[in-house]
């Protein structure tokens, strides 16, 4: 029998008719929750909430603990629910990146549910179940003080008072459950739990609804209250709440996640002076805001546009900082949105998020006619729409309410459109890593440079764990070392341009490092991501995506210490440049380490490439050349074409057009006629690895041309 929270992992393989045995498959791992009498935690609230049929409460409780973690940590995972739904913190940190968690059941049984004529069913007529969620918190823990930070949005749990009319009968007030388990190398465990020395506050959102809307005052902030060293004196006790009839059960439906990004198609400035702003697709989601500024007391508001009353979406401003803003306990519907209350804004401040449960959409369709093609793109797009918290409901805007006359209605278009059609599915690094070494596939490969750093820092582990959502096979991170010799992310020497701190990288300890904050492309700071160690963004890629470690040759020993240390050194890439000698040289410590390595190599302006020369005239070849070049001139394609007459493959870089003859991502970004000239063109030269700075637009191209799973 398994044993509760714990690690474990299965391999496969199969027997053929004749009883040959197949290789093992890759492991699988699961994480066992804990048992339904085991959590030795209890429920608890707010105190000044009380738990009476009538009452509403929409500013949101948030609570906190505080906790020391000690020497030889080996894991720590966090078991969670928070009624309606929980964002939980640690360290300054958000845990994970649901939204609308856990997923919506009946939670427990509702003595009034009878009693409304609109919701004539007795209330013992279901099962109930209450859904709680598990993280690896390892990485974000470190020795010594450490604390955790919990804000409880109402969701579907706590909803306004019922009157005749209302068509959802609320469950109680919200209330928060958890468990931290802590694993040390010796055996030893620990563990954490919620109970009533656990501490509540009032949280900055200061109104909060699921189909009214969210209200957040940035003056109400308490900086630091997720973190340790806070003074919570003013903060009361957390009070026991009653236990929901529902037992806790794993969250075993996808999670809601932002799933798509989209940039406004148009935006103007209004002559009452607020801004009208257009993305071009119809979502449930909202607006993200990004280095926005106000002074004390502006109200931001925005309009979502659709075919009801817009929610009520408000930020008010603590100061003349800029911030980031988006709501994070419900969600809005919309293609348009009026922003008004703030007096200076850009496009480039703006993107509309699509946040719905994370199901991959497993449908293609292609047709003469693209009126049968935009048809199966507005079904799909109102599909997804319609999915929050693993339901399917009637509509996303106005009643948000799962009945199950509209599923049935809709079911046999939905299997017919998703049973049809090819599965997207992530990388396996192990079929990258064939890939890479098989000269006659003719899969291309996707790096991403430095991760998505268009939505979130570059080398973060938001940036990696986007990419890896999308499909990506091979994240290029950069690294740096410490002070006190730790291995860190970051492309630059100094943290000056990444951070809101300055000096080299190697000045700073790790515990120093720790302390800045991660600045986002366009340069505004984030509120809580860090620079992450090599080790915390292996964690992160091991078994899911393989790893390019770009400026690590000064720290190689150190690279494999800590990929050992993980257990992913079968997914690291070395790349190099310099003479033959050079390259062949690390070519063979790789060969040594176990690795996969490549020369990089460039074609100069006279259309020679010394190195590459060297190569083509005989000895052992790699698996794979960087090759660059600034002009696509014939010596390039003949160069491109020997490589591969020689067995090796070509990886080659879009992110600059001085790496590719111009023929980049930007380029390629204009339209789809330039992405066919530009990809295209590189395609043809061999390409079977693009480094790109635009991952989600190159998948696409790559999936069109059936060129990528």
């Amino acid at each position: 029998a398994t044993v509760p929270m714990k690690d474990y992992s299965w391999k496969v393989r199969t027997w053929d008719k004749d009883g040959k045995s197949s290789g093992w498959s890759e492991p699988a791992r699961w994480t066992t929750g804990p048992a339904r009498d085991g959590w030795e935690a209890e429920w608890i609230g707010a105190s000044w909430q009380k738990d009476e049929r009538g009452n509403w409460y929409t500013r949101y409780p948030m609570f906190r603990k505080e906790f020391n973690v000690g020497a030889g940590l080996e894991s720590a995972k966090l078991f969670i629910s928070g009624l309606g739904y929980f964002e939980a913190r640690i360290n300054g940190g958000k845990v994970g990146d649901d939204f609308f968690a856990p997923g919506l059941t009946d939670y427990t049984r509702r003595p009034f549910l009878g009693t409304n004529p609109r919701i004539p069913l007795d209330p013992d007529v279901t099962a109930y179940r209450t859904l709680y969620l598990g993280y690896d918190v390892t990485g974000m823990l470190r020795k010594g003080a450490n604390a955790i930070g919990v804000t409880l949005g109402n969701g579907y749990f706590h909803t306004r008072p019922t009157a005749q009319s209302a068509q959802c009968e609320p469950f109680g007030v919200p209330r928060l459950i958890a468990r931290i388990e802590l694993t040390y190398k010796d055996g030893r465990t620990e563990h954490i739990s919620t109970d009533t020395s656990w501490k509540a506050a009032e949280s900055p959102f200061i109104f909060g609804d699921i189909w009214a809307g969210e209200a957040y005052d940035a003056r109400e902030e308490q900086a630091g209250w997720d973190k340790p060293g806070f003074d919570d004196s003013a903060w009361t006790a957390a009070v026991k709440r009653s236990t929901p009839d529902g037992p806790l059960t794993a969250n075993n439906g996808p999670t809601d996640k932002v799933t798509e990004v989209f940039k406004p198609q148009s935006f103007e400035k209004l002559d009452n002076g607020s801004y009208k702003v257009d993305f071009g697709t119809v979502i449930s989601g909202w607006t993200r805001f990004r280095g926005i500024t106000g002074n004390a007391g502006d109200t931001l508001k925005v309009e979502y546009i659709s075919e009801y009353p817009s929610p009520r979406c408000e930020y008010i401003f603590a100061g003349s900082d800029p911030v980031d803003f988006a709501p994070r306990f419900t969600w809005y519907v919309f293609r348009e949105a009026v922003i008004s209350g703030i007096k200076d804004l850009s496009a480039e401040q703006l993107t509309a998020e699509a946040v719905n449960t994370n199901v991959p959409v497993n449908a293609t369709f292609t047709s003469s006619n693209p009126l049968f093609e935009k048809v199966l793109t507005i079904f799909e797009r109102s599909q997804m729409d319609n999915m929050h918290s693993a339901v399917a409901s009637d509509c996303p805007h106005r009643e948000r309410l799962p009945y199950t006359g509209d599923g049935e209605i809709a079911m046999a278009a939905v299997l017919t459109a998703s049973c049809c059609n090819k599965e997207v599915k992530p990388s396996d690094p192990a079929e990258a890593m064939a890939i890479l070494k098989d000269p006659s596939s003719k899969k291309v490969l996707v790096a991403s440079h430095r991760g998505d750093w268009r939505n979130y820092p570059e080398n973060s582990i938001p940036a990696i764990e986007s990419i890896i959502r999308m499909g990506v096979d091979i994240m290029e991170l950069d690294v740096a070392m410490t002070s006190d010799s730790v291995l860190v992310l970051s492309h630059d020497a100094t943290v000056n341009r990444m951070t809101n701190g300055k000096g080299p990288v190697s000045s700073f300890t790790l515990d120093s490092l720790k302390t800045l904050k991660l600045k986002r492309a366009h340069g505004v700071t984030t509120d809580s991501l860090r620079v992450p160690t090599l080790e915390e963004a292996l964690m992160v890629c091991k078994d899911r995506i393989l790893v390019n470690v770009d400026h690590g040759w000064n720290y190689f020993d150190q690279v494999m210490e800590v990929a050992q240390k993980v257990g992913c050194v079968d997914q690291i890439i070395f790349k190099s440049g310099g003479t033959r000698q050079a390259t062949a040289k690390a070519m063979q410590q790789c060969k040594d380490a176990g690795i996969f390595y490549m020369p990089i190599v460039t074609v100069v302006r006279d259309g020679s490439s010394p190195t590459l020369d060297t190569y083509l005239d005989g000895g052992e070849m790699p698996a794979m050349f960087e090759v660059c070049f600034t002009q696509d001139i014939p010596q390039v394609a003949a160069y491109t074409k020997a490589i591969q007459d020689a067995g090796s493959k070509v990886w080659i870089n879009s992110i600059w057009g001085s790496l590719c003859g111009y023929n980049d991502d930007d380029r390629a970004f204009q339209s789809p006629e330039e992405a066919e000239k530009a990809y295209g063109r590189l395609i043809e030269l061999g390409a079977k690895v693009f480094q790109t700075d635009r991952p989600e637009y190159l998948l696409q191209y790559l999936r069109k041309h059936n060129l990528h799973d």
